[in-house]
């Protein structure tokens, strides 16, 4: 894991598989999927609505619809 210089944010790059699957099925709850300062649009210019541009209850529901 390494901690990326963003700034304004506290950014991790994890690329160790297990971590990985810890990060996104076990303890998926403890991650805040942060918007930081200037909210989702910058992003939702670039990449439109979707999980990662969603608001918390959004992202869930398209999370489920895409879950085999």
């Amino acid at each position: 894991m390494a901690r990326l210089p963003v700034p304004g944010a506290r950014v991790y790059l994890v690329s160790e598989p297990a971590a990985i699957q810890e990060a996104l099925t076990r303890t998926q709850r403890e991650y805040a999927k942060g918007v930081g300062r200037h909210g989702r649009e910058p992003l939702k210019r670039v990449l439109g609505d979707g999980l990662l541009t969603s608001p918390p209850d959004l992202h869930r529901q398209q999370r489920r619809l895409v879950q085999p």
